[in-house]
């Protein structure tokens, strides 16, 4: 979501089950009204094995996004986020206007199965242990942040700043909201 353009891009490492992300969510949703022109959101999935919902509602949000809806889903998951399952997210899906039958089949995919398997991996490959964790980094400097729920270790962080670039272009580009 936010131009792709924009000066500032942050890469947000989530799980839809997790009280913490849907508190970042407000907040990163604030930021992007105060900034539209400046800033942009790169959502990735890391759904957490303590949470039982979480790998199948990332499953998904990925499924939404072969439809064109990615981030009304992910609005409505966050919002009942407490009461995500199978049935419940069906019907979420059919509020938000996806063709359900398609979405099934999408859902249980192989394809999408390791697409959040990938998104999965590329947090860990960077030092992403909980959620949420954002990345950010500025257009035009190679500084960056990991902004965790704990200060990173300088080594995390090193590791961050020097992988950031790969995180820049969004794997599934409709997940920027104005970028498509």
């Amino acid at each position: 979501m936010g131009p792709k353009d924009a000066r500032v891009t942050l890469v947000e490492f989530s799980d839809f089950q997790c009280p913490y992300c849907a508190i970042a969510v407000v907040k990163l949703n604030a930021i992007l009204k105060a900034y539209p022109n400046d800033v942009k959101l790169i959502f990735k999935q890391f759904p957490l094995d303590t949470h039982s919902q979480a790998a199948l509602a990332a499953a998904a949000a990925l499924a939404a996004h072969r439809q064109g809806k990615f981030w009304q889903l992910h609005d409505a998951m966050y919002a009942d986020r407490t009461h995500l399952s199978r049935q419940n997210i069906l019907a979420m899906a059919g509020t938000v206007g996806l063709d359900v039958k398609r979405f099934q089949q999408d859902w249980d995919s192989p394809a999408i199965k390791q697409a959040v398997s990938r998104e999965q991996a590329e947090g860990e490959k960077i030092g992403v242990d909980a959620t949420p964790r954002s990345l950010s980094t500025a257009r035009g400097t190679t500084a960056s942040s990991l902004s965790t729920p704990s200060a990173p270790s300088s080594k995390k962080k090193s590791s961050a700043n020097s992988r950031l670039r790969h995180f820049s272009a969004p794997r599934y580009p409709a997940l920027s909201r104005h970028s498509v």
